[in-house]
């Protein structure tokens, strides 16, 4: 089951998986919050503040990797909080259709 949220310009879609792929990298969490996406344009964050050392951000490339041990709220400074389930999901990279080309999307 996918889940997707979306919180301003970017929508965070969450791919329900059943265990991190073995050649994953551990991302290092900032000191106060773990960041899922920063926003482009503004350097704004989608991050997680609190129960930090229930959830795991792993990374393949582009492609990120979250595990959550608990129920957390996923905030940004502009928008609406979001609550993310215990599991572990894929976070693909968002891209923009246009005429001449595919863009990662910017928040």
């Amino acid at each position: 089951m996918d889940k997707s949220q979306r919180q301003g310009d970017v929508l965070l879609k969450l791919e329900k998986i059943t265990s991190i792929p073995k050649n994953a990298v551990l991302v290092e969490s900032e000191k106060d919050r773990i960041v899922l996406m920063y926003g482009e344009v503004t350097g704004h964050a989608h991050a997680i503040y609190t129960d930090t050392d229930k959830v795991k951000v792993w990374v393949i490339g582009k492609v990120k990797y979250l595990e959550c041990m608990a129920t957390v709220m996923l905030k940004h400074e502009e928008h609406t909080e979001h609550k993310i389930e215990p599991s572990i999901y894929k976070i693909p990279v968002q891209v923009e259709y246009s005429p001449k080309e595919l863009r990662i999307t910017r928040d």
